[in-house]
């Protein structure tokens, strides 16, 4: 019987301190076949049912080891200073609504999910 696979998605589990300045370096090692059309979101959520948490995070393609393999994902402060301490389910989805980016699924907006695993916030003594 064959079998296809089509959850790419691989697990990382991400630590990070309440109140500190969050930034995650992630290099696919391939091209991310993407341009300036695709859009980015890291959703936190309390578990897979449950509404994202209102965080804010900023995204960055840069040359890593392949042409726009490397994704950069940061977040103030402030920002992580309004998640309170606990542990989460995240994922991170790709949107790229250039109908040539992947003309095998026939012009439509492509989405993906990069990323998928826990999100761990530690709480921070200055966290206000």
């Amino acid at each position: 019987m064959a079998k296809v696979n089509l959850d790419i998605a691989p697990r990382l589990d991400i630590v990070c301190k309440r109140g500190d300045s969050f930034k995650l370096v992630v290099d696919f090692q391939t091209p991310m076949p993407l341009d300036t059309s695709a859009t980015y979101i890291l959703k936190v959520a309390e578990d897979s049912e449950a509404s994202p948490l209102s965080a804010t995070f900023t995204y960055d393609i840069t040359n890593g080891e392949a042409s726009n393999s490397k994704l950069t994902i940061s977040a103030t402060p402030t920002v992580t200073a309004g998640i309170d301490p606990g542990l989460y389910v995240y994922d991170l989805q790709v949107t790229d609504t250039n109908a040539d980016v992947f003309p095998n699924v026939g012009g439509a907006a492509y989405e993906a999910t990069l990323l998928y695993g826990t999100f761990r916030v530690n709480d921070d003594v200055n966290a206000s």
